[in-house]
């Protein structure tokens, strides 16, 4: 197996416990993000909203330090509108560590402040082909700052102004990140009438798969990656491909396949044995069937 690491699509023990509106929006939004298209059709529209208690209303993971700075990145958002600011970009830079090959950028537009705390984005979330030292160029364009490190991005949402002589976010966006179809996209509300045909792809997927979703949180890494995988090529037959890494990390067709090892979820342990599965792995925090792991190939003792 290589030694490239990578996140994988579909985690879909973490949708076991999910809503139906969280996975169906969850579903949508990877659908478009990682699907193997042009960025202009790669645009995830959503509203981001945190209560009077400043938090989301969903749950965030912190497996890993991608994580840590993306959450990071969350919160500053919100502060950065408490302290007055009305426009925020924020810029994901390719990661090798984490397996994202592309950038990810959010532009976050406060549409609504309440008395009580409450805060409403209008958010877009973009994908590109920008590099690491494209989106250091690009941070200083906006911040005035010199970023040496790309990394320090991921956790540093930066607010902007709307200038003199421009009527909108866009127009003001357009000028320094050079993407006209994607900008022109948003402008016809392309982005909007994409994800409204994914997000009847995505009710397809949860009526398929719904019930094994609900189990998921038992399997073991490798059922997981079987099940994303399986899910992967429904999404196929119903006209969505995805690229095989992308913005996001890696398939989880790829990572089956053994060309990426993959980011394993601290969470499980000895103490949440699947039934049938007597040997754990602690290298790889996963049950398996076999004395041989099915990841990383070691010979395993039988649990106790």
């Amino acid at each position: 197996m290589s030694n490239r690491t990578a996140e994988v699509y579909f985690d879909t023990r973490s949708y076991a416990n999910s809503s139906f509106e969280s996975l169906r929006a969850d579903l949508t939004s990877l659908t478009i993000e990682n699907a193997d298209l042009p960025e202009e059709q790669r645009i995830t529209p959503y509203e981001l909203r945190f209560g009077m208690d400043g938090e989301p209303p969903f749950k965030l993971r912190w497996k890993t330090e991608t994580d840590k700075l993306e959450n990071q990145a969350l919160y500053k958002i919100r502060d950065l509108a408490n302290q007055g600011n009305k426009n925020i970009l924020w810029i994901s830079p390719p990661s090798e560590a984490a397996g994202f090959t592309e950038s990810r950028m959010v532009v976050a537009i406060l549409k609504d402040k309440k008395d009580d705390g409450s805060l409403t984005f209008e958010c877009r979330g973009l994908c590109f082909k920008f590099g690491r030292k494209k989106c250091l160029e690009i941070a200083k364009m906006f911040s005035g700052y010199d970023f040496f490190n790309a990394e320090v991005l991921r956790g540093e949402p930066l607010p902007f102004d709307i200038t003199d002589g421009e009527s909108n976010w866009i127009e003001t966006l357009e000028k320094k990140i050079l993407a006209p179809k994607v900008w022109e996209a948003i402008r016809n509300g392309e982005d909007f009438l994409n994800k409204k045909n994914k997000g009847k792809i995505a009710d397809k997927v949860i009526e398929m798969f719904g019930e094994k979703l609900k189990k998921a949180e038992k399997m073991s890494y490798r059922e997981n990656l079987v099940l994303g995988s399986e899910i992967e090529y429904f999404l196929s037959i119903n006209g969505v491909n995805l690229q095989q890494v992308g913005s996001c990390g890696v398939s989880n067709t790829e990572a089956l396949n053994g060309s990426f090892d993959v980011v394993f979820d601290s969470s499980i342990s000895p103490d949440s044995k699947p039934e049938g599965y007597n040997y754990y792995c602690s290298t790889c925090h996963c049950w398996c069937k076999s004395e041989i792991c099915d990841i990383c190939k070691m010979k395993l003792s039988k649990a106790a």
